[in-house]
């Protein structure tokens, strides 16, 4: 008995070590202190840049309340961000909290920011990092997507439209754009994108604010079933899809449903509100078999916008283990 627990003891561990988790909702505290136009930059990065452009901190300039954030050698950077790897290319982003400028807690919102029509446009000094000026209420969440690549200065993308209610929220940003967020809103992540930045916006000097917002990024959600695929083995294999909130899985375009190459050959509705799909195991193309498949699902909107998911599966050929 003792040598069947122990055998038993070590099948669970490998299960769960050749499962692997994928990314469809994580949860981030957001400072009030935190600027999205450092994003993607260290802190000596930052100052360099500052100063080839002209301009000062810490050192008795004209420009010194620009700069504050920049003086401290412990400052939070790169920032807070969310590593978008296994999250696709839908999100919907949600956040509460209470911040703004100190001491002022009375004036203090939430991540909608200031609806009061208190709004303004981020000084030019804080346009020199690669990262385009956005002119919002002030303390609306806002957010920056990032590549790999550094923001180059050189082709800092154009600047967000002007937004003074929500109305006025973009949902496709591109990357290194400064966009409003707010309370709730679904993206479209940018081609390229590896991390979604996100801050308080403000005119100038983030260090005398007080305050965090509690943000949460939740991504399309494929669960691919059974979760050991024999690739001999006839018949259909099916994917769950489940949408971020303020997605409709209703909306999805059957026709355009496709799993490694396998198209979807029918759809249902789940009483949760999930897209069955089902796909032919003989359409697959391309997967090998192997303890952590990546198995990927892309498909349209019936507006045309795109989405993609994926779930990792054990598969194998006929008598494999």
């Amino acid at each position: 008995m003792k040598r069947l627990t122990l055998a038993f003891a070590a099948l669970l561990l490998l299960l769960l070590v050749c499962t692997p988790t994928k990314a469809t909702e994580e949860t981030v505290t957001v400072s009030a202190n935190d600027t999205v136009y450092f994003a993607g930059h260290t802190l000596d990065e930052l100052r360099t840049l500052a100063v080839a452009a002209g301009y000062h901190y810490g050192e008795g300039g004209n420009d010194d309340d620009y700069w504050h954030d920049l003086d401290d050698d412990t400052a939070s950077l790169p920032g807070v961000y969310v590593d978008l790897a296994g999250f696709g290319n839908l999100l919907s982003v949600s956040a509460s909290g209470l911040w703004g400028k100190q001491p002022n807690v009375g004036s203090w919102t939430g991540p909608e920011g200031k609806v009061d029509g208190d709004a303004n446009i981020s000084s030019a000094q804080y346009g020199v990092f690669g990262i385009s000026l956005l002119d919002a209420p002030k303390q609306l969440l806002v957010g920056v997507f990032v590549s790999d690549a550094k923001p180059n200065p050189l082709s800092t993308p154009p600047q967000a439209p002007v937004i003074r209610d929500t109305g006025d929220l973009i949902t496709t940003p591109a990357l290194n754009q400064a966009f409003g967020i707010g309370a709730i809103l679904n993206i479209v992540v940018p081609d390229g994108a590896t991390k979604l930045y996100f801050g308080m916006h403000n005119g100038h000097e983030w260090s005398n604010n007080g305050g965090s917002v509690s943000v949460t990024v939740r991504a399309v959600d494929i669960d691919i079933k059974p979760e050991t695929l024999n690739l001999k083995s006839k018949g259909v294999f099916t994917a769950f899809i489940d949408l971020p909130e303020g997605f409709d899985e209703e909306d999805i375009d059957i026709s355009t449903v496709e799993c490694e190459g396998a198209p979807a050959v029918n759809a249902m509705m789940a009483d949760d509100g999930k897209l069955i799909v089902k796909f032919d195991r003989k359409d697959l193309e391309g997967v090998s078999p192997g303890d952590a498949v990546e198995m990927v699902v892309t498909g349209q909107l019936n507006d045309g916008t795109h989405f993609i998911g994926s779930d990792t599966i054990r598969v194998i050929d006929r008598g494999g283990k």
